[in-house]
């Protein structure tokens, strides 16, 4: 029986940090087995359990936030301002945002930890607990495990961090992991069959931006292109300050990828006016009659100007066929700031106002 479960809880991650002052030698601390700080006051009784580790000299824990919430928090936030990070963009969550893992068939597939770690690069963890069955969090062999992620501190991450996700355990106890997908923002940006174990002892871990890197490409056809290949990249972000400005921030998407591509548009708060003029400038912007003529070919990675102006996209490919191109032909365009997000989107020849040749 497959099951799907949104397994969360309050999590208190501990990270020793090393400090080179002197202030901090000949300091005792001392955690547990799962990184918990041990009080001071009951340290000396404490410090002869197996499960406790005396920190050395110099190193000194450190109490990060707590990152998923009791249901009956789960709305909340907390103090977001800790993760802020304007200049590069934490963005809010929209549609929907959840990682799910199915978990092998093998005997041992399973496992009895409470949770895995869920690693969002530069010490940003999550828990991910298990299916609780009455008395403990589990993963039991051959279900399916979702956890939502609205409401938690993920939503406070520099949106960057997304690209850096990785899955580890602490526990001895290995879990087989069959399959593991993500989606952010409502666009799935990992679907991949793992068929690899978490466990501790042999320090397995499984980081998922290659494979991330490879489900964004399907989502525009694998393309080599450059301009497309970066904005590929950003699928699922929601915080427009990485490109430009953050306000209506669809054009300064588009230009973000055309300089990854190499040319000098125009950039800041800027909108499909002033990308209409740049093309224009060079003598390479195009109508749309000049499209359905064929006079002009739209290519990958050129510049669109939609609905009349309102809103800017790159174009990717051809959806139907173009040996008689009319309005309601259909393309695919790769789009920023479109449902809060970049994501790939499904257009017609009559939603063209103007083209700028980028080839």
């Amino acid at each position: 029986m497959k099951l799907s479960t949104l397994a969360t809880k309050t999590a208190v991650a501990l990270i020793a940090l090393s400090f080179a002052a002197a202030g901090f030698a000949g300091t005792r601390d001392y955690v547990d087995e799962n990184l918990d700080y041990v009080d001071p006051m009951v340290a000396g009784m404490a410090a002869d359990a197996s499960a406790v580790h005396v920190l050395p000299d110099g190193v000194m824990p450190y109490e990060a936030p707590a990152a998923v919430f009791e249901p009956d928090a789960h709305g909340g936030a907390g103090d977001e301002s800790r993760f802020r990070a304007p200049s590069d963009g934490d963005g809010p969550m929209v549609d929907e945002n959840y990682v799910r893992i199915y978990i092998g068939s093998h005997s041992a597939a399973g496992t009895n930890a409470d949770y895995i770690i869920m690693n969002y690069g530069r010490g940003r963890n999550i828990r991910l607990y298990g299916w609780w069955n009455g008395s403990d969090n589990v993963f039991p062999r051959g279900w399916t495990l979702t956890w939502d992620l609205e409401g938690t501190d993920v939503n406070y991450f520099p949106q960057d961090s997304w690209d850096e996700i990785s899955f580890w355990t602490s526990s001895g106890d290995g879990l087989q992991v069959a399959r593991v997908q993500i989606v952010h923002s409502g666009v799935e940006i990992l679907d991949w069959s793992v068929n690899r174990w978490l466990d501790a002892p042999h320090e397995t871990t499984l980081g998922t931006g290659a494979m991330q890197m490879v489900r964004k490409l399907q989502h525009v056809d694998n393309t080599d292109h450059a301009a497309i290949h970066f904005a590929a990249r950003e699928l699922g972000k929601t915080n427009g300050y990485k490109y430009g400005s953050g306000r209506l921030w669809c054009s300064e998407f588009a230009s973000w990828c055309l300089w990854k591509e190499g040319y000098w548009t125009p950039q800041g708060n800027i909108g499909t006016d002033d990308m209409e003029g740049w093309f224009s400038a060079r003598g390479r912007l195009y109508t749309r009659s000049q499209v359905t003529s064929e006079s002009y070919v739209m290519k990958p990675g050129d510049y669109l100007a939609l609905w009349g102006g309102d809103h800017s996209a790159i174009f990717v490919e051809w959806i139907d066929d173009t040996t008689n191109i009319t309005n309601s032909t259909r393309f695919r365009t790769i789009e920023g700031n479109t449902g809060q997000r970049v994501a790939v989107q499904t257009r017609d020849v009559g939603d063209i106002h103007r083209v700028g040749s980028a080839q």
